[in-house]
């Protein structure tokens, strides 16, 4: 618009166009201002344009909105704590599972390299004899000093029937004893046993104490 134009003119303009005139008058020329359908103001007088700053209404949302949302997120960490106490838990019981597969294993391997059968003796009556009993009918009695300790019998498998020449003499059992009780307890440090480390060293030992007899 040109502004040479008569405010009247322009102002019978606009009413034509759908302006409305308002009771605001304009403090520089004193024109009333025109407003548009469009929310758009105009002075006749200066020609000048004013265009309405839109208000942003901030909504709220509604209270059961708002207590549904602080549900569900105390819900959903819920589930989170409680898969990470599930995960916690799988994980130590696959560490458990691999540990007792592992104690499993070493105690074929001792079986394996150690043949003989470790086993408290049942007679409380000891006079003074170690039956060492092979897989055959046949025993074979071995007279030891009456204060030596008897507390085991060992099962050898490799002595067979007849071999009465091989029989060890009254030193060679007090040393068989002792190894054999060694190598009880060994076989029980070994059972009880969860590190790893400690199992290897103790089945050097038993390979070292097993070559003594």
């Amino acid at each position: 618009m040109e502004s040479n134009q008569d405010p009247t003119k322009l102002m019978g303009e606009l009413l034509l166009k759908g302006w409305k005139m308002l009771g605001e008058s304009c403090p520089t020329c004193f024109c009333p201002y025109m407003e548009s359908r469009k929310g758009e103001r105009m002075c006749c007088g200066c020609v000048g344009t004013k265009k309405p700053e839109p208000q942003k209404e901030q909504m709220n949302p509604p209270k059961d909105r708002a207590e549904s949302t602080l549900a569900v997120k105390d819900n959903l960490h819920s589930n989170v704590g409680s898969q990470l106490d599930l995960d916690e838990e799988e994980e130590f019981k696959i560490e458990d599972d691999i540990k007792n597969e592992r104690k499993d294993s070493y105690k074929k391997h001792l079986e394996a390299m150690h043949p003989y059968k470790i086993h408290k003796a049942k007679s409380h009556n000891f006079t003074g004899e170690v039956r060492f009993s092979s897989s055959q009918p046949q025993q074979h009695t071995i007279r030891v000093p009456q204060d030596v300790e008897a507390s085991t019998c060992a099962n050898f498998d490799n002595v067979s029937q007849g071999e009465n020449a091989n029989q060890p003499s009254g030193i060679r059992a007090i040393v068989q004893l002792t190894v054999e009780k060694k190598l009880h307890w060994l076989c029980s440090k070994l059972t009880q046993e969860t590190d790893y480390d400690q199992i290897d060293k103790l089945l050097d030992l038993v390979q070292k104490t097993k070559g003594m007899l």
